[in-house]
């Protein structure tokens, strides 16, 4: 779908998706609150304390996928049918590995230094982020290019739902497109 054409569309079921760091969490908040209906973030719902996985996620996140409303951000295969079909705009952020990368790092270095929590009580650590065989960084290398083949196939099921942002211009058209629709 054309950046232009979602305009028509009614808007109560959003799905963002995109590679680790892309911008998913950040773009779904402003979309919730531009549209002033409920963000949901995934990952916060599929981790717990101590970084341990929820093992009522599913249950919680396809209690959340059933509501009227939502601006819905990630990448978790349990769920992705179902968030996919339900969503009114798929907005794939599709920003170029070195963007991405770069973001991670800075994002992750930021989070380390300021002891930032993100959810469940969770902190990224030196060792953790950087050194581990679980560090963001390497998720992003190891999953990149899937997401990026994957997403690219969304198009075909889903041709009048799906959305490309390839960059951050292009995300601020968007953002400024959707603010001057009367809702």
């Amino acid at each position: 779908m054309n950046i232009n054409n979602w305009k028509e569309k009614k808007l109560e079921r959003i799905a963002v998706v995109g590679s680790s760091c892309s911008g998913k969490t950040t773009l779904s908040a402003k979309l919730a609150d531009i549209l002033n209906i409920p963000q949901v973030e995934l990952d916060a719902l599929y981790w717990g304390p101590d970084w341990k996985v929820n093992t009522d996620f599913v249950e919680k996140a396809t209690e959340a996928i059933q509501q009227k409303y939502w601006v819905m951000d990630g990448n978790y295969h349990k769920v992705k049918p179902l968030i996919q079909e339900k969503a009114d705009l798929i907005v794939w952020l599709n920003y170029s590995f070195l963007v991405v990368m770069g973001r991670a790092i800075w994002r992750t270095c930021s989070r380390i230094f300021t002891r930032e929590e993100i959810f469940s009580g969770n902190r990224e650590t030196l060792f953790q982020s950087l050194l581990s065989s679980d560090s963001l960084l390497l998720w992003i290398l190891k999953t990149y290019s899937k997401y990026k083949k994957e997403y690219g196939l969304l198009h075909r099921t889903y041709p009048d739902k799906v959305i490309v942002l390839k960059n951050q211009k292009e995300t601020n058209i968007f953002l400024e497109k959707l603010r001057k629709v009367e809702r």
